[in-house]
């Protein structure tokens, strides 16, 4: 009896261990990664002065993918306290509230940009920041459709199968959140924020917004690949295709 209590016990701890980093990387972390940058580009926007439409860009944009859609993204995933201690229908009402509010920051901010532009006689789309952006938007519409979509999937089965159209909101959002997070990593070389932040800092932003992209769509690439595996295994069931990793 103890050899057998001695090898639950070193089975036990890895998932432990396991589980202790998690609760680490979702609880402490991640809030962290997106706490801080955005913090960064408010103080940025401030100093440069909220008079300027391309001032509104930088903080809507700024904060619409990388606070908001970072957090609906992550709350796909019981990842961390508030998340697993919440039903998933409250996960679900509060994913699609902050990626709608985030979506209309994005589309404002793009919006108040294009006509700045237009204002001073200034091309557009000529970096690859502007060209990421620009699809960036694109995905977030298909991914706000394909939300509609996915949200009443279960109503519209009798022309849409539920478990395609989530997967192609997850497709579509992971690509809009994916190419609007490097969006932004691209910005931090754009003189509003030189002109604050030193070379050594915006380097450190690029980390922490890598960091905080890869752990908010940790539960998404999760969620794609037990679709994956259902649908290769032959799985004739749609209950549990993509539904939250618990």
């Amino acid at each position: 009896m103890k050899a057998l209590d001695v090898d639950e016990n070193s089975l036990r701890r890895p998932r432990s261990k396991a589980s202790l980093i998690s609760r680490i990387v979702f609880n402490f972390v991640h809030p962290l990664c997106l706490v801080i940058p955005s913090v960064l580009i408010t103080t940025a926007c401030w100093c440069k002065g909220l008079t300027h439409m391309y001032t509104w860009h930088v903080l809507l944009t700024g904060l619409g993918f990388h606070l908001l859609m970072a957090a609906g993204v992550s709350m796909l995933y019981g990842g961390n306290s508030f998340a697993r201690q919440s039903p998933r229908s409250t996960r679900k009402t509060i994913h699609w509230i902050l990626q709608s509010v985030g979506s209309g920051c994005v589309l404002i901010g793009t919006v108040l940009q294009y006509i700045n532009r237009e204002k001073k006689l200034k091309s557009h789309f000529g970096s690859l920041h502007s060209i990421v952006g620009l699809l960036a938007v694109i995905f977030v519409f298909l991914s706000l459709a394909n939300g509609v979509a996915a949200l009443f999937g279960w109503k519209l089965r009798r022309f849409l199968r539920p478990s395609l159209c989530k997967l192609t909101h997850h497709a579509t959002g992971t690509a809009s959140f994916a190419m609007g997070m490097y969006a932004i990593m691209l910005a931090y070389e754009k003189h509003i924020f030189k002109e604050i932040f030193p070379l050594e800092a915006r380097i450190g932003f690029v980390i922490i917004t890598v960091l905080a992209g890869v752990i908010s769509l940790f539960g998404v690439w999760k969620n794609i690949y037990h679709f994956l595996y259902e649908t290769f295994a032959g799985c004739t069931s749609t209950e549990y295709i993509l539904d939250d990793v618990e």
